[in-house]
């Protein structure tokens, strides 16, 4: 298990596929359709692996045009030129020197120049495409598929701590969000299943009189949606005196809107509920965030994000993501889409919340510019929010998030289209604006790692790690650890390398970090403790 000390990595493997499971309610059901997704996998790891959704990626017909017949098809190489997948390219290895090196070109090594026939867009295209192949390769865990990697038994190392991994539950599906209980027992969201609790002894147990869950849903290239389904779960940060859990989900109705009426097809979007759970039924419910139905859409809710956390004011806040394929409304502060919600913890509106005097803003907007923000945590040691959202190939990005501000999409980006093409989607949908109204990402990785939960860690367990940032990813299979000093990274750790898909993590009473390992055999339910803990 490899470790990764000092800088940041901003530069690992690439195109992102947000892997969910197949929608069953039976978990049985779930294990037996998974086993058919995966049976046959692909011959061509270039095209045939992306999602049907997904366009032909032009990059690979430019490097087949220009740069195969010296580099090979394959990259090592060929005759007349050098392999690409050496560990330490002639002019460097970084995103910035590998564009330099495609644009100048080597006269001494025979390579052109492309800085006169290429656009800058065209040249730091071909440089990401040649992190994506140099960057180690994931394989089926990446996509939460083949064979679930066994958990390591030994202790683990890291810069500071020794660790263990302990398997406390096995066997869940389309798990999305987890929090620890006082108890030490875990609430978690299986999203076309319900609200799941997971005794201190590893018993699973579904939650009734939920707000209804659909299992429904739809085969979109190698990944199954849906909607209508569960996401997100978190306590109130006085849980253990007034009991309250927040869910999101995705409320659905037919018939309700002018599109379900039209299409005949139910539509959904995303709410948050809060309620407490007596006897293992859900009680007291309380709506506390949820928009008008006329923005309620027949897209599918993989890409909403819907993650929940709380500041230390009494407000609580969710991150809503896009349900559109050009991303309208995203830039309409009067839509929810692309949007971080803030109200109060009971659901009122706060005074402070942002109020343009030219626009309508939706209920609770905070900040926008959003594409998929699957990560969302408040460090209450410098009192900031933080939100972690995927780009679609590259433009991972992890932000702090302001008062009003706008985070950018699906206006600029550092990352590309699926299609290789960069990220411009102004002129479609008719907004001229000025960049330097945007807010740009505190951190970057491009090519993608796949971000999902955040957490900053605060705990007895390992205090050496205190107030530092938890990152989970999910294409990259990591488990990183990161510090900050202001704008600065001083420190970045892998925690964890290679298990498989990290798809939330929470930090326990005793300060152990829990994290869900998804993938397509069933989900497991892991906790991260101290090597000399018995």
């Amino acid at each position: 298990m490899r470790r990764l000390e000092g800088s940041v990595r901003l530069f690992v493997s690439g195109l992102l596929i947000c892997l969910l499971m197949s929608c069953q309610t039976a978990r049985q059901d779930n294990a037996a359709s998974a086993a058919a997704v995966t049976a046959e996998p692909s011959e061509n790891p270039v095209q045939e692996s992306r999602d049907a959704w997904v366009p032909r990626d032009r990059i690979i017909d430019q490097y087949a045009a220009h740069c195969a017949s010296c580099h090979g098809d394959n990259y090592r190489g060929s005759a007349i030129g050098p392999s690409l997948l050496v560990p330490e390219l002639a002019g460097g290895n970084t995103l910035e020197e590998i564009s330099r090196s495609i644009a100048n070109g080597n006269a001494e090594r025979g390579m052109p120049a492309w800085r006169d026939s290429w656009s800058a867009d065209d040249i730091r295209s071909m440089a990401v495409f040649m992190l994506e192949q140099r960057a180690e390769d994931t394989g089926d865990a990446g996509m939460g598929a083949g064979e679930r990697l066994p958990l390591p038994e030994d202790t683990l190392a890291s810069q500071y701590h020794g660790f263990q991994l302990e398997l406390v539950s096995d066997g869940l599906m389309h798990t999305y969000g987890l929090a620890v209980l006082p108890d030490h027992s875990v609430l978690l969201t299986e999203k076309s299943v319900g609200l799941t609790l997971i005794t201190a002894d590893g018993e699973q147990r579904l939650i009734s009189n939920t707000p209804p869950v659909y299992d429904d849903s739809a085969l979109r290239g190698t990944t199954w949606a849906g909607n209508g389904w569960f996401h997100d779960v978190a306590i109130h940060p006085d849980y253990a005196t007034n009991g309250w859990v927040y869910l999101s989900y995705g409320d659905r109705c037919e018939q309700c809107n002018a599109i379900s009426r039209e299409t005949g097809k139910a539509v959904s979007m995303l709410a948050l509920a809060r309620g407490r759970i007596e006897n293992g039924r859900w009680v007291d419910q309380e709506l506390i965030w949820q928009t008008d139905k006329m923005h309620y859409q027949p897209s599918l809710e993989n890409g909403l994000g819907a993650r929940i956390a709380f500041d230390n004011a009494g407000h609580v806040f969710l991150s809503v993501g896009n349900m559109d394929e050009l991303y309208r409304g995203v830039q309409d502060r009067a839509q929810p889409f692309g949007k971080v919600i803030r109200v109060k913890d009971d659901g009122r509106l706060p005074d402070d919340n942002p109020k343009p005097s030219s626009t309508k803003v939706v209920d609770g907007f905070w900040a926008y510019g959003f594409r998929t923000p699957q990560g969302l945590a408040y460090d209450f040691a410098h009192e900031q929010l933080w939100l972690a959202e995927h780009g679609p190939r590259g433009g991972d990005e992890i932000n702090r998030i302001q008062r009003g501000a706008n985070y950018g999409w699906p206006l600029v980006s550092l990352g590309l289209d699926y299609d290789g093409s960069p990220i411009n989607y102004g002129p479609k949908l008719g907004i001229e604006f000025n960049p330097a109204d945007l807010r740009g990402p505190d951190l970057n990785w491009t090519p993608s790692i796949g971000l999902s939960n955040l957490a900053f860690y605060q705990g007895a367990a390992f205090p050496e790690w205190q107030n530092d940032m938890l990152v989970a990813t999910l294409k990259q299979n990591d488990l990183l650890r990161i510090r900050l000093s202001g704008n600065n990274v001083i420190e970045h750790e892998t925690l964890l390398d290679g298990l498989g898909r990290f798809r939330d993590l929470d930090i326990g009473p005793s300060g152990h970090i829990y994290f869900l390992l998804e993938h397509l055999q069933g989900t497991r339910l892991v906790r991260l403790r101290p090597a000399e803990e018995e």
